[in-house]
């Protein structure tokens, strides 16, 4: 399908690529479908991708594997979540999590008391608010 947006243009993505936020997103709840770019203006890999939304084309996340700054980052998803997303096994599972910069790369944070979590197989997704108190919404990299 043919997808237009504000920072990539018009890009081209697979409709099995489309994430389906159950819930929508925290603040954008009326906005549930979403996919995930690779950050295509650098050759080198880098561990940050755009959480692009299908239905509106200003709407745009940095996202990243929260794994890559904490590799302790650990959080349990409640039964209901996973009967929601159908997510019987861990290996379906992938996590990521909203990044924000504000004023530039050095002052980045990221969001470790909301996990993206979603079905890798299905493609059904959810914004988890946790209660842990070792996480925070603006985790700082070091």
């Amino acid at each position: 399908m043919n997808l237009e947006t504000t920072y990539f243009g018009k890009i081209e993505v697979a409709e099995n690529s489309i994430i389906h936020f159950v819930e929508g997103l925290p603040g954008f709840e009326n906005r549930r479908d979403f996919v995930i770019l690779n950050n295509y203006d650098t050759e080198d890999p880098v561990p940050f991708m755009w959480l692009q939304s299908i239905e509106d084309p200003d709407l745009a996340f940095v996202v990243t594997i929260p794994f890559f700054m904490r590799p302790d980052y650990e959080f349990d998803i409640p039964s209901s979540i996973c009967d929601e997303l159908d997510i019987k096994s861990a290996e379906q599972v992938g996590v990521y999590t909203i990044c924000r910069i504000s004023g530039g790369v050095d002052s980045m944070t990221f969001n470790l008391k909301s996990p993206i979590v979603i079905n890798a197989e299905n493609r059904k997704a959810i914004q988890l608010i946790i209660s842990d108190s070792r996480y925070t919404t603006k985790e700082i990299f070091k």
